[in-house]
């Protein structure tokens, strides 16, 4: 029988090229390799914020709300939210 866990993570084969590994409250385990294009953080997940991530990125909450603000959005309504190259960008609930 298969894992599940081989169709989750990414295939590491040297610690050394983990840049960036965490596990979020929502018990989310998220790897980043060198040479990944950005880093990738799901700081929004089911219209919850993630307070963990937003440290990680040295942001806080006024921030997120401004950016979605220029989305016309809320924390509430976003589906999945990442934090991808310095900007939020949000997946509504309508848009899933």
């Amino acid at each position: 029988m298969t894992s599940c866990l081989s169709y989750v993570l990414p295939v590491i084969y040297e610690i050394k090229t983990v840049n960036v590994r965490y596990l979020n409250k929502m018990d989310n385990f998220s790897i980043i390799r060198y040479g990944d294009d950005g880093l990738r953080y799901p700081l929004i997940v089911d219209g919850q914020l993630d307070d963990d991530v937003l440290e990680i990125i040295d942001r806080d909450e006024e921030w997120v709300k401004a950016e979605l603000e220029k989305q016309n959005l809320t924390i509430e309504q976003v589906y999945i939210g990442e934090y991808l190259n310095g900007q939020l960008v949000a997946h509504s609930y309508e848009n899933k």
